[in-house]
């Protein structure tokens, strides 16, 4: 009978220490497959935290800013083309440049 729990013993410390490394990487894995999906924004509050931030009145006022800014950017280029064709090729682009910025600010309106 004592020997039955010595062995029994003997059995459960080897399979303990076998099977604690494995675990320990098991865990290690997945914790880090769940941060990965975290900072993502795939699971958790990040996506909601995102949405309520673009929804807020400092965001919109600020892209509102931003827009108005690009803007009258345009209009003092035109004003420049107009009244400077010479470097119209320089100018023209610098409008296109502003022109897909101001676009991208105001897409989700």
């Amino acid at each position: 009978m004592r020997e039955e729990i010595n062995q029994s013993a003997k059995d459960f410390s080897y399979i303990f220490w076998r099977f604690l490394p494995i675990t320990i990487i098991i865990l290690v894995v997945l914790s880090m497959f769940g941060f990965a999906l975290k900072s993502a924004g795939l699971i958790g509050s990040t996506i909601v935290e995102r949405e309520v931030f673009k929804n807020s009145f400092q965001y919109k006022e600020g892209m509102n800013q931003r827009a108005a800014i690009l803007k009258a950017n345009i209009s003092e280029i035109d004003i420049r083309l107009r009244s400077n064709p010479e470097n119209k090729e320089e100018l023209l682009n610098q409008r296109m440049i502003l022109l897909s910025q101001l676009k991208a600010i105001t897409i989700n309106e």
